[in-house]
């Protein structure tokens, strides 16, 4: 399914992950994969879908907590996004993406000061990756 889908093909890898789901694979492996694959071609309530299937398997699961606020934050629904962004972070508070997500979801919902001072903790964060470092830079001139 991974060389279907970064080579673009992907009902190939969709219809891969669904002959791994009939042979017995593990449903968040598959899942996981599967979010990335309707990523890639901008399906956001298919991957959001598959996300909430992951999350069935492991709900406590931060990266995939932090991967649906991300999904929702591209479907348009900012409270959903800030709860879910949320519940990443009550697993651990110091999630780069979780926080980011948060940040942009309490801005959308026009709650400054919470936007502005959970962009400064993904900013400050050391797990955060430098594209999403300056994202959060970027949300503090905004914001700030």
């Amino acid at each position: 399914a991974l060389a279907y889908r970064n080579a673009g093909f992907h009902e190939q890898a969709l219809a891969s992950l669904d002959a791994a789901r009939v042979a017995g694979a593990p449903v968040g492996a598959i899942a996981a994969a599967a979010v990335a694959v309707h990523v890639q071609r901008g399906d956001w309530p298919a991957a959001l879908a598959s996300c909430d299937e992951r999350l069935a398997s492991a709900p406590h699961d931060v990266a995939a907590l932090a991967s649906r606020a991300a999904l929702l934050l591209r479907t348009g629904d900012a409270g959903a996004a800030c709860a879910a962004a949320a519940d990443a972070l009550a697993v651990d508070p110091a999630h780069g993406p979780a926080l980011l997500a948060h940040a942009v979801a309490s801005a959308l919902l026009g709650d400054t000061a919470v936007a502005l001072a959970t962009a400064q903790r993904a900013r400050g964060g050391a797990r955060l990756e430098a594209a999403a470092r300056a994202n959060a830079a970027w949300l503090l001139r905004q914001i700030g």
